[in-house]
């Protein structure tokens, strides 16, 4: 005599909740070995269930292998990177930020073309709390000529925020003003002190440097100290002039009061070009 079984949806539903809890029972003695100092062993437990067909159990693996620092942790997250299931890939996302594995930088740019939502602002912020080398590839992947997606790139530095403005400036070295046009933009859009600091360092760079003094007149008060601290430290030199009056000609246009020391000092420096440059700053700034 056969017997018949029937696959009631009953059925089938308890038997899911038992592997679910086999999982999650598996996956607390992992947890258990890592509080005891045995993460070797929770961390090969755990990756036991990366390929768990329960997305949930997946997440609670990825948890738990983010929670170990270990070198191979952040090997073991990077395929998950792919995982079909988008709230899966997004605690990788995180969990690989948190392990700074920085190796998993190419993989994580690939992602920006078609990210979205929440796997979007995973993304940034990844890339806002492991800064370059990952930013410096994000930048690499922006410049590339074969990028047709420019404008969600744009979109993913402007969400990384001041973040991304190091490897944005490193970036501009050798490259001409026009090149630069959509960096500097995006630089100013930070609107961060910090882009501020930044900017004043290319002063000098005759390829850029109206760009700098462009940034740094529509970045206003937040450009007044760093550019005053390098006027400054430039006092009583003669080499990089023309940086010196870049400075000097942004300090008048934004009006900034408390560059007004600074200005009057250098209305008796040694270069006729920088003294009328410091005048003609100081009547911006006072009005007479």
């Amino acid at each position: 005599m056969r017997l018949k079984f029937f696959r009631s949806p009953l059925l089938l539903g308890v038997v899911g909740l038992i592997f679910l809890f086999s999982g999650c029972a598996s996956l607390q003695k992992a947890k258990e070995l890592k509080r005891e100092g045995k993460e070797r062993e929770a961390l090969a437990m755990a990756e036991e269930f990366l390929a768990d067909d329960d997305p949930k159990v997946r997440i609670q693996a990825v948890k738990l292998i983010g929670s170990i620092d270990n070198p191979r942790s952040g090997e073991l997250l990077e395929p998950i990177l792919d995982d079909l299931e988008s709230s899966v890939k997004n605690v990788a996302i995180k969990n690989i930020a948190f392990l700074n594995y920085t190796p998993a930088g190419d993989k994580l740019v690939s992602m920006v073309s078609r990210a979205k939502g929440e796997t979007f602002d995973e993304l940034a912020a990844a890339f806002r709390k492991m800064g370059p080398p990952t930013t410096d590839i994000l930048i690499r992947k922006f410049d590339a000529p074969s990028n047709d997606n420019r404008a969600l790139f744009v979109s993913m530095f402007k969400a990384i925020g001041p973040k991304i403005a190091d490897s944005l400036a490193t970036s501009l070295e050798g490259r001409t003003a026009f090149e630069n046009r959509a960096k500097f933009d995006i630089l100013v859009a930070l609107r961060s002190p910090r882009v501020s600091g930044i900017l004043v360092g290319y002063v000098d760079d005759e390829g850029v440097g109206e760009l700098v003094v462009e940034g740094l007149t529509k970045l206003g008060s937040m450009s007044a100290l760093p550019a005053i601290t390098e006027l400054r430290r430039r006092m009583g030199k003669v080499e990089k002039q023309a940086g010196k009056e870049r400075l000097i000609r942004v300090l008048g246009r934004i009006k900034d009061k408390r560059a007004i020391e600074i200005l009057e000092k250098l209305t008796q420096d040694s270069s006729d070009q920088i003294r009328s440059a410091a005048e003609h700053s100081l009547l911006q700034i006072r009005g007479f």
